[in-house]
């Protein structure tokens, strides 16, 4: 599953392709609390390497950053994810390989930069956009 918040933990998107276990729980307050108090703590990770790290709801996440020119603002997250491969082991959960693991670590980062180039270019409404890029109405 997948989402991207502030740097606050605060989710701006929707969660993408959640897992069972958090389409079963989401509705419950406490659930997203806890979720964004752990993605709050992810922001705040020294580390800008992409790594799973595991959360106190029993899953995975990790993160990549998402910049604006020189300043972080947001991160895309990946989560969902069980400590374990094995399927039997938190049916609700995803369950990846090393290899799956390793092309989603490898993922987030360009996924992130996408997010920070889109979200760097002007405007079409801004003054600094070029000529002709004005919105008709």
């Amino acid at each position: 599953m997948m989402v991207v918040t502030d740097m606050h933990g605060q989710p701006v998107t929707d969660v993408a392709n959640p897992s069972r276990w958090y389409s079963a729980h989401a509705d419950q307050p406490e659930v997203l609390d806890r979720c964004v108090a752990e993605w709050r703590d992810l922001a705040d990770h020294p580390d800008l390497t992409p790594r799973f790290q595991p959360g106190a709801l029993g899953f995975e996440c990790a993160r990549a950053f998402v910049r604006h020119g020189t300043t972080l603002v947001g991160m895309v997250l990946a989560g969902g994810v069980s400590p374990s491969s094995d399927a039997s082991v938190d049916p609700d959960l995803y369950h990846l390989d090393e290899e799956q693991r390793d092309r989603v670590l490898a993922t987030l980062p360009r996924i992130a930069a996408a997010i920070s180039t889109v979200s760097s270019r002007p405007a079409a409404s801004s003054p600094t956009a070029p000529t002709g890029a004005q919105k008709e109405n």
